[in-house]
C-alpha cells in the first residue's frame, strides 16, 4: 500500500487539509516582507539561476546558503525558499543528494532564533525524504528532538509548529516510515491538540489556532493507521475518543471511523478493548440521568443538548456499522443493554433522544436536527442485493434490540404516560419495531417474542386500521355493486319506466339545458339495456332519440359550443358517449345509428382539420382552440366508443373517417397543431381487437410523429396498455413497436422511454417470448435496459436469443476478467452504496464518508448470476465455465484453511496494516464473497457452488463466527443471506441452525439468522488488556520495534547534582498532586534565574529533560515552561554532531 497515508484509503475525508492558514506572525526588524509563509513564498519570481542547469544552480545555492548563516534572516529565508522551489520543480535532484553532507549544510537553521528560518529548514527536509534511508538519517541527526522542540513551545510561530506537522506527516507517506517516529512526537502532537487555556497554566495562556489543532489530530490518525501501537502508548486513543465528543462534527465523524476500522484486526482492536472505550461516548446519557433530580424548572443547557446529540450520532453511526455492532456486543452486549435500560430512567430528554436513535438506526426517520441538513442525500433506489442486504443487516439490529429488552421499556413508558410527546414516540416505535420484525425476521424467531400488554392495548386502535384495502382490491368489489345496480334497473316494471322517460322532459321540452341529465344517465345505465325496452321508446317516444341525436349532431352547434367549464359539461359528453354505447350494442340500434345523419356530419368536422381533404372551415369544431375550451372533444369520445365494435369500426371507414386520420397523423410528422386531438382520441380508442385500424395508426404515430406527441402517447396510453391489462395476449403489437423505438435516429429521451416501457411491461408480468420476438438489440439496451436482459436471461428462450447475440460470454468475460485482475470495483460499489443506504443524512463529498474507489463504476452486474442461474441452460452454461467460479470460491476456502491452521500466524498477518498485498488480500475475499453470495440467488447457484466446494455454505458460517477480521465476518452475514435464497440453500442452513425468513408464499426474504441467538454467545466478544503485550513498551526505550529518540546518544549520561535537581524538578512537573507541581515550577524558576549557566549551552542536561518529556505526560503550558529554560542554541552542539 503506497502510504500516501490520507485518511481517504479507508474512505475518510482529510481532517483540515494542508495547506498553510493565513495566520499572522512576528516579522523581522526593517524586513517586513519575511514574515510569509515559507509555503507561499513560492510565488515570488523565480531566480536568476532559473535559466541555468538544475543541478548547477542547486549546488550554488547549497554552497551559498552555508554561508549566510550570520546574515540577515531575511536573506536566509529567501534563498531557502529558492532551494524548496528547486527541489519541488526539479524531483530528481534529491535523489542525486549527499544526504549527509546537505544535512550538515542546513543544520544550522534549526538553532537559529528566528522561528521563519527553522521553518524553511523543516520544509527543506520533508522536501528531500525519498526512502527510509533518508528517514534514518534524519533520525541520527536528532530531527526529532527538535519536532519536538518546536511543538512544545510558544515561542515557535504557527508556521513553524505547521511545517514541524508536515514533516511528520512525510513520515508517514514513506513505506515503513512511520517506524522511525517517536512516542514522544505524538506526544507532542497531543499536548497541541488538549491545549485549551486554563487559570491554572504555570505560564500565560497561548494561543493555539484551531486550523493547527486539526492538522496535528489528523497526523495523530494517520499514524493510528499504520502504527496503532504507538499512539496507543502516546495516549492517542484516548485524544480520538475526545475528539469524537467534541471536535467539530466532519472532524468527529473522522475519528469515529477510523476508531471503527482499528476494531477489525485482532492486533489493533485490542488498544480500544475490543470497543468497551466506546461506552465513554454514551456518558453524556448517563450522566443527564443523573442529574435528573435538578430543579424541573431548569432549562437545559445549550452544551448539554449538543452532548446528547453528539452522543446520539454516535450511537447511531455505531449500530450502523458491522464494526460498530460487534463491538458494542462486547460481553454478552453489556453496552446495548445500558443504554436500553436509560429508558427506564425517567428522564424525558434522554428517552427522546435514545428513542430517535432506534428510529434512526432502523430507517424509519433520520435524526430530527440532522434533516435538512447540507450533506443530506438525495434518495436513490438503491440496486436489489443493497437494499436486500440493509434488510438483513436491520433485521440483525432488530433482534438484538428486542432480545435486549427494547420493546419491556418503551411498554414502560407507555405505561407510565408522564411525558405526551415520549408516549406516542414509544408507542409508535413499539408498532414500527413489532412490524420490522415480522417483516425481516423468519417466523420461528418472530414468535419468540413476547409481546408487552402495553403493546396490544395502547396499540389496537392504531394497528386495526393499518391494513388499507388495495385499488386492486376494491376493484371487483365496485364491478359487483354496479352489475348488481344495472341489474335492478334493467328489470324495472312498465309503469315507472314510462315515468322515468317523462321525467326526462326530452320528449316535452326542446331546451336541453332543461333536461333531466342524471335521469338520462341513468336510463341509459339500465333499462334501455334491454332491447324491448329500447324498442318501447324508439316506437312510443320517437321524439326521444330524434332530439338526442340532434343535440349532438356537430352542425347544430349545441353540444360542440358548451364551454368545457359548464356545470354538465363532463355528463353531456358520458351520456352521449353511452348513447352511442347503446346503439351499437343493439340490432335496431345499429340500423338507427346507420341512418342517421351525425356520422357523415362528424367525419366532415374531423376532415375540417384535415390538410388533404379540401374541406375547410374558419372556426373548426375541431381546431385545438375548441378542443381547449369546449366539450368538443365529446367527439373523439364518441369515435373512440365506436372504435370498441366491429359495426362501429365499419361505420368509421363507410366515412372515410380512417383516411381523414391517416392524413392528420401524416401531417403531425413536422406540425404539432393536432397533437392534442391526436392524444385524447388514442388514448379513449380501444385496441383489443387483433385487426382494429387504431392499432396500425398508433404504431404509425410513434414511429413517424413528432417528437412530443409520441412522448404524449408513451406516457399515456402505450404505458397503461402494457401494464395496467390483466391479458398480455393482445399486446405483442405494442412491445414491437415499443422495440422500434430504441432505433429512434434522433431522440435520446424516446429511447430512454422505450426502455422504460418494455421494463415495466416484463415487471408486471408480460410475455418475456413476446419481448424475444420483437428482437430488441441487446448493444441498445446496455446499461439502461440491463434489467430488461436479465429478465429475458431468467426464461430458457431468453437465454437462447441472449447466448446467440453475444450477451451471455460478454458479461461472463466481464466477471471472468474482474476476479483474475482483482479488478475491486463491484466491492467498492456495492460498500458504498450500502453505505448510502444506512447513513441518508450523510453526502459522501461532504462529510466523513468517501467513495471507496474513483476508478469509476464497475464493468460487473451484481444481478447477472441470480438470472443467469435461474435455469438449467444457464446451469450448463455455468458448468462449462467452472474454472471462474472456482477463482473466485479459492480465496475464501484459502482464508478459511489458514485461519483454521494457524490462527495466531494469520492474526500477525492481519495486523500488518500498511501491507498492500493484505489490504488487496481482504478485498479480494470479501468480493469472492459477494460474488457467492449473488451466485447463490440463482436457483440453482446453491448446487454449482456446492459442485465446487461440498463446504462451502458451511465455511462461510464459519467465517462468521470465527473470523479474526471483523469485516470478513460482516460480509460473511451478507452472503449467508444470499444463500438462503433458494430451497437448496435453506435446507444447508438450517442444518448448520440457521432459519430464513419466508414471505407468505414461502419464498425466500433472503434473510436468515441463528435459530438460536443467545446475547452472550452471538458475536462471543469480551474485553481484552492491551498492556497484555510487552513488545509495545520497546518503544520507550528505543528497542525492538520502535525506533530509538536519541539515536547513538540514548545511554544514561552522567550527571552532576545540579542536573539531577532539576531532573528531579522537572519529573515534579509531571505530579499529579498540584502542591508538587507549583513547587517543582517555582524552583525551576528560581535556578534559571540565580544559575542560568545551568541550562546554557547544556546539552546534556537538555537531552535529559527531552528523555523525560518523552516518557512523561506534560501539558502544553508544561511543556512550554521547560523549553523555556533553555535557548534555542543548546540544539548546536549535538547537531554538529558533539555533546556538549
Amino acid at each position: 500500500m503506497d502510504r500516501g497515508i490520507s485518511l481517504n484509503e479507508i474512505s475518510i475525508h482529510s481532517i483540515g487539509g494542508t495547506s498553510t492558514p493565513p495566520y499572522t506572525v512576528p516579522s523581522f526588524p526593517h524586513q517586513p516582507a519575511v514574515l510569509k509563509d515559507p509555503e507561499r513564498m513560492f510565488v515570488a519570481p523565480p531566480s536568476a539561476h532559473s535559466a541555468e542547469s538544475p543541478t548547477w544552480t542547486f549546488s550554488e545555492i547549497t554552497a551559498s546558503i552555508s554561508t549566510i548563516k550570520d546574515d540577515d534572516p531575511y536573506q536566509i529565508v529567501a534563498r531557502g525558499n529558492d532551494l524548496a522551489t528547486l527541489l519541488r520543480t526539479t524531483p530528481q535532484l534529491k535523489h542525486d543528494l549527499v544526504l549527509k553532507s546537505f544535512l550538515n549544510k542546513i543544520a544550522y537553521m534549526f538553532s537559529h532564533q528566528a522561528s521563519e528560518v527553522r521553518a524553511v529548514g523543516y520544509r527543506l527536509l520533508r522536501l528531500i525524504i525519498t526512502s527510509d534511508e533518508s528517514l534514518r538519517a534524519l533520525v541520527q541527526s536528532k530531527v526529532l528532538i527538535l519536532i519536538i522542540m518546536s511543538l512544545s513551545t510558544a515561542k515557535s510561530a504557527v508556521t513553524e509548529k505547521e511545517q514541524a506537522i508536515k514533516l511528520v506527516r512525510q513520515f508517514l507517506v514513506i513505506e515503513n516510515g512511520a517506524d522511525f517516529l517517536s512516542v514522544g512526537v505524538i506526544k507532542s502532537l497531543i499536548a497541541l491538540v488538549e491545549y485549551e487555556p486554563d487559570d491554572d497554566d504555570i505560564e500565560p495562556a497561548v494561543a493555539i489556532p484551531d486550523l493547527l489543532k486539526q492538522q496535528a489530530l489528523q497526523v495523530i490518525s494517520e499514524t493510528c493507521l499504520v502504527k496503532p501501537a504507538l499512539v496507543f502508548l502516546s495516549g492517542g486513543f484516548r485524544v480520538l475518543l475526545a475528539a469524537v465528543a467534541e471536535a467539530p462534527l466532519p472532524v468527529a465523524m473522522n475519528c469515529l471511523v477510523l476508531l471503527v476500522t482499528t476494531l477489525d484486526t485482532k492486533h489493533t482492536r485490542k488498544f480500544l478493548r475490543n470497543g468497551l472505550d466506546f461506552n465513554s461516548l454514551f456518558a453524556p446519557f448517563h450522566e443527564a440521568v443523573d442529574n435528573e433530580d435538578e430543579p424541573s424548572g431548569r432549562k437545559p443547557s445549550a452544551v448539554s443538548t449538543v452532548r446528547l446529540q453528539r452522543a446520539s450520532l454516535v450511537a447511531a453511526v455505531l449500530f450502523k456499522q458491522f464494526n460498530g455492532l460487534i463491538a458494542l456486543s462486547i460481553d454478552g452486549f453489556v453496552m446495548i443493554r445500558q443504554l436500553v435500560g436509560l429508558l427506564a430512567k425517567r428522564n424525558h430528554r434522554v428517552r427522546s433522544y435514545l428513542i430517535d436513535v432506534v428510529n434512526d438506526i432502523l430507517g424509519v426517520k433520520s435524526l430530527s436536527w440532522m434533516v435538512g441538513s447540507p450533506h443530506q442525500l438525495q434518495p436513490h433506489p438503491p440496486p436489489p442485493q443493497v437494499a436486500t442486504a440493509v434488510d438483513h443487516y436491520r433485521g440483525l439490529v432488530v433482534l438484538v434490540l428486542i432480545k435486549a429488552g427494547l420493546l419491556d421499556r418503551l411498554a414502560e413508558i407507555v405505561e407510565q404516560k408522564q411525558n405526551e410527546a415520549n408516549v406516542k414516540a414509544a408507542r409508535s416505535l413499539m408498532a414500527e419495531v413489532y412490524r420490522r420484525s415480522s417483516q425481516l425476521l423468519p417466523v420461528e424467531l418472530v414468535t419468540q417474542i413476547k409481546v408487552p400488554d402495553a403493546f396490544t392495548t395502547t396499540t389496537a386502535t392504531t394497528t386495526q386500521p393499518a391494513t388499507p384495502v388495495t385499488s386492486r382490491e376494491l376493484k371487483p368489489m365496485k364491478q359487483q355493486l354496479g352489475q348488481m345496480y344495472s341489474a335492478w334497473r334493467y328489470n324495472i316494471d312498465d309503469n315507472e319506466f314510462r315515468i322515468h322517460v317523462n321525467n326526462t322532459r326530452i320528449v316535452t321540452v326542446k331546451e336541453f339545458g332543461e333536461w333531466n341529465w342524471p335521469l338520462i344517465q341513468r336510463l341509459f345505465e339500465g333499462p334501455l339495456d334491454n332491447p324491448y325496452r329500447f324498442d318501447e321508446v324508439l316506437d312510443k317516444y320517437p321524439k326521444f332519440f330524434k332530439r338526442l341525436m340532434s343535440f349532438y349532431r356537430p352542425f347544430k352547434f349545441r353540444f360542440c359550443n358548451i364551454a368545457r367549464t359548464a356545470k354538465n359539461g363532463k355528463r353531456y359528453v358520458a351520456v352521449g358517449c353511452q348513447l352511442f354505447e347503446l346503439l351499437l350494442s343493439l340490432e335496431r340500434g345499429r340500423k338507427y345509428l346507420a341512418k342517421n345523419k351525425i356520422l357523415p356530419q362528424i367525419a366532415e368536422v374531423l376532415a375540417q382539420i384535415d390538410p388533404l381533404s379540401g374541406i375547410g372551415a374558419k372556426d373548426p369544431i375541431l381546431s385545438k382552440k375548441r378542443l381547449e375550451t369546449t366539450v368538443s372533444a365529446g367527439y373523439l369520445e364518441i369515435i373512440a366508443t365506436m372504435s370498441k365494435h366491429q359495426f362501429g369500426l365499419r361505420l368509421l371507414g363507410q366515412w372515410q373517417v380512417f383516411t381523414t386520420l391517416h392524413h392528420i397523423i401524416d401531417h403531425s410528422t413536422t406540425s404539432e397543431t393536432n397533437n392534442h386531438l391526436l392524444a385524447v382520441l388514442f388514448r379513449s380508442a380501444d385496441y383489443s381487437s387483433e385487426h382494429s385500424p387504431f392499432r396500425v395508426m398508433l404504431h404509425r404515430i410513434l414511429a413517424t410523429s413528432n417528437r412530443r406527441l409520441v412522448h404524449l402517447l408513451l406516457d399515456g396510453v402505450v404505458a397503461k396498455l402494457l401494464t395496467d391489462h390483466a391479458d398480455h395476449s393482445n399486446q405483442h403489437y405494442l412491445v414491437r413497436a415499443v422495440t422500434e423505438l430504441l432505433f429512434h435516429p434522433t431522440d435520446a429521451s424516446i429511447r430512454r422511454k422505450a426502455v422504460d416501457l418494455i421494463g415495466q411491461y416484463l415487471q408486471q408480468g408480460g410475455s418475456v417470448a413476446a419481448v424475444v420476438e420483437s428482437g430488441p438489440p441487446v448493444a441498445l439496451l446496455v446499461p439502461q435496459g440491463y434489467h430488461i436482459l436479465t429478465r429475458l436471461m431468467a426464461t430458457s428462450i431468453g437465454f437462447k436469443y441472449l447466448y446467440a447475440r453475444g450477451f451471455i460470454d460478454t458479461e461472463f468475460a466481464k466477471w471472468s476478467r474482474a476476479v483474475e485482475t482483482r479488478d475491486f470495483r463491484f466491492l467498492h460499489t456495492v460498500e458504498t452504496r450500502i453505505r448510502d443506504e444506512l447513513y441518508p443524512t450523510y453526502s459522501a463529498d461532504d462529510m466523513f464518508w468517501k467513495p471507496a474507489s474513483d476508478e469509476g463504476p464497475p464493468e460487473c452486474r451484481g444481478e447477472f448470476f441470480q438470472y443467469l442461474l435461474a435455469t438449467e441452460d444457464g446451469l450448463h452454461y455455468c458448468q462449462q465455465h467452472q474454472h471462474m467460479f472456482a477463482q473466485a470460491v479459492n480465496p475464501v476456502m484459502g482464508f478459511y484453511t489458514q485461519m483454521v491452521a494457524d490462527r495466531a500466524e494469520l492474526n500477525r498477518k492481519l495486523a500488518d496494516t500498511s501491507n498492500e498485498d493484505m489490504s488487496t488480500w481482504l478485498a479480494e475475499i470479501k468480493q469472492s464473497l459477494w460474488i457467492i453470495g449473488i451466485t447463490g440467488l440463482g436457483t440453482y447457484g446453491v448446487s454449482l457452488l456446492l459442485s465446487i466446494a461440498p463446504n462451502l455454505v458451511s465455511v462461510v458460517h464459519n467465517l462468521f463466527y470465527l473470523s479474526p477480521s471483523w469485516q470478513i465476518r460482516a460480509q460473511a452475514f451478507y452472503t449467508l443471506g444470499m444463500l438462503s435464497a433458494s430451497t437448496e440453500g435453506m435446507e444447508v442452513l438450517d442444518e448448520l441452525g440457521w432459519v430464513t425468513a419466508l414471505d407468505a408464499y414461502g419464498n425466500s426474504k433472503r434473510m436468515c439468522y441463528p435459530q438460536e441467538c443467545d446475547l452472550n454467545s452471538f458475536f462471543n466478544v469480551t474485553t481484552t488488556n492491551p498492556y497484555r503485550d510487552v513488545n509495545y513498551y520497546s518503544i520507550f526505550n528505543g528497542s525492538g520495534t520502535g525506533f530509538s529518540l536519541f539515536g547513538d546518544d540514548d545511554d544514561d549520561a552522567e550527571t552532576d547534582a545540579n542536573n539531577e535537581r532539576v531532573l528531579t524538578l522537572v519529573h515534579g512537573l509531571d505530579s499529579v498532586l498540584g502542591k508538587i507541581e507549583r513547587k517543582a515550577h517555582a524552583e525551576l524558576r528560581r535556578m534559571k534565574s540565580t544559575h542560568p549557566e545551568l541550562f546554557d549551552g547544556n546539552t546534556t542536561l537538555f537531552l535529559e529533560v527531552i528523555k523525560a518529556i518523552d516518557k512523561g505526560v506534560y501539558n502544553f503550558a508544561k511543556r512550554d515552561f521547560i523549553m523555556s529554560l533553555f535557548d534555542i542554541g543548546v540544539v548546536e552542539p549535538f547537531l554538529k554532531g558533539r555533546k556538549g
